[in-house]
């Protein structure tokens, strides 16, 4: 049996997450739709494709997963 856990996807995330985009050069940070990523691949894969939206920067860019802000 393998005890080894899912890879972490936008189709397995609930709708109680947030995910962060941030960006290795310049620091700019957004929230990414995981609606609009591809549901079946891992996040760890998708962030090598994020582009800063601020600077257009490519590289170092990562996504953060936190819980929705309770208003």
């Amino acid at each position: 049996m393998n005890n080894e856990p899912l890879p972490l996807t936008p189709a397995n995330l609930g709708e109680w997450h947030l995910l962060i985009g941030y960006c290795g050069q310049c620091g700019h940070e957004a929230p990414i739709d995981p609606r609009r990523l591809p549901q079946d691949r891992p996040l760890e894969t998708i962030e090598s494709e994020l582009r800063c939206t601020s600077c257009g920067n490519r590289l170092g860019n990562y996504i953060e997963i936190g819980p929705v802000p309770v208003r």
